[in-house]
């Protein structure tokens, strides 16, 4: 019997990583000094908090930098629903209004990898 409560344990903790890790990336664009990602993830049971993340950039003029969006909610979502919700980053807090990433081009993906490629404004254009 203890045995299967480790495996029934250990099947829980997979499936919800899995769950957290599942977002999709449908299209983005920046208006004014946000970036909106518009994305899909299932669940609809619990709130889902989601951040970038940036682990490297191409050193080319502008930078070009593939950027992950990650489902960092603590509870895990049991719900099937294929929710779809627009995120907004707003390019200051985030970092992304310095000279470095003047004009920069960000690929952005979730956990399929297919991304959305979008350019951000120049230090003139702000």
């Amino acid at each position: 019997m203890k045995l299967f409560s480790f495996v029934l344990s250990s099947v829980i903790l997979f499936s919800s990583i899995q769950m957290a890790s599942a977002v999709i990336v449908k299209d983005a664009v920046v208006v004014d000094n946000t970036l909106l990602i518009e994305v899909q993830y299932g669940g609809g049971c619990e709130d889902h908090d989601f951040e970038l993340e940036i682990d490297y950039c191409l050193e080319s003029f502008p930078v070009q930098c593939p950027v992950k969006v990650k489902d960092v909610s603590r509870n895990p979502d049991y719900c099937e629903a294929l929710i779809t919700e627009t995120l907004e980053f707003d390019l200051q807090e985030e970092g992304f209004l310095t000279s470095y990433f003047s004009g920069a081009r960000l690929f952005i993906s979730g956990a399929d990898n297919k991304s959305v490629d979008i350019k951000l404004p120049f230090d003139s254009e702000l």
